[in-house]
């Protein structure tokens, strides 16, 4: 379903990654392609790179995304994905290649129609070996970003700045919580964030969902009846015969609770 696979999208180094590594183990989550394209690209010495040649970097990048995509329906469940097919669109008006392949994914396979998305911060932001581009141009590739994810019909939800597990924490409960909605008996729970955990309870994520029945009450027991002075009777007689003769002193067939 399509409601279970989000974006999580922004300018470069604004921070996605670390919120990622926040979430995993509580929330199935899809590494960036781009950055999976560079380094295998890289190191056999393809073409498919921004700087010897654009047009096949987006191809890959749409190529990579799209099994993502696929891959992560098939299995099921909630899964966060650093940037999606979308994001192929402006990579594609950013380098200046044709955009026609990575619109037409776009229209094809589908996410939440709520995207997070992360705005451009240079206090954070630094530079790899996969990430070269000066601060001045992944502000540029923002606006891209804005523009490909408006154009292909996504709301955007704004995370905002703040300690990574703050940051965290806003993801899950907008992804988790979201799929959590009404159906809860025992409601959503915040647990401890995954640096100040036990190493063993490293499962969990920013936001953990507990499911519990809640006891019958007394009244609604098979056994037991309601009597004045909030007190219930059992019924013996229905359940397992005659009830037994009361002591001395003692009321028959009545127990406090």
């Amino acid at each position: 379903m399509s409601d279970e696979l989000w974006i999580l999208t922004g300018a470069p180094g604004s921070g996605k990654t670390a919120i990622l590594e926040e979430l995993r183990g509580s929330l199935r989550c899809v590494d960036e392609p781009a950055r999976r394209v560079l380094a295998e690209q890289r190191a056999i010495e393809g073409l498919g790179t921004p700087e010897r040649d654009p047009a096949r970097f987006v191809e890959l990048l749409v190529e990579v995304a799209v099994a993502d995509h696929e891959r992560a329906s098939r299995a099921g469940g909630p899964t966060l994905f650093d940037r999606g097919i979308p994001d192929c669109i402006a990579y594609a008006i950013h380098l200046g290649v044709e955009s026609g392949p990575s619109v037409h994914a776009s229209d094809r396979y589908r996410y939440h129609d709520e995207v997070l998305i992360l705005e451009p911060w240079e206090e954070i932001y630094a530079t790899d070996d996969e990430r070269t581009m000066p601060f001045a141009d992944t502000v540029a590739f923002h606006a891209a970003l804005e523009e490909a994810f408006d154009r292909s019909g996504y709301r955007r939800v704004s995370v905002p700045r703040g300690q990574v597990t703050d940051r965290a924490a806003f993801v899950s409960e907008r992804t988790l919580g979201q799929r959590a909605g009404g159906a809860l008996v025992g409601g959503l729970r915040r647990v401890v964030p995954r640096s100040h955990r036990s190493r063993h309870r490293r499962d969990e994520g920013a936001l953990r969902v507990r499911l519990r029945r809640l006891p019958p009450r007394a009244s609604e027991r098979p056994d037991r009846v309601p009597v004045p002075g909030g007190r219930v009777a059992t019924q013996g007689g229905r359940a397992r015969g005659a009830p037994a003769p009361a002591a001395p002193g003692q009321r028959a067939g009545v127990s406090r609770v």
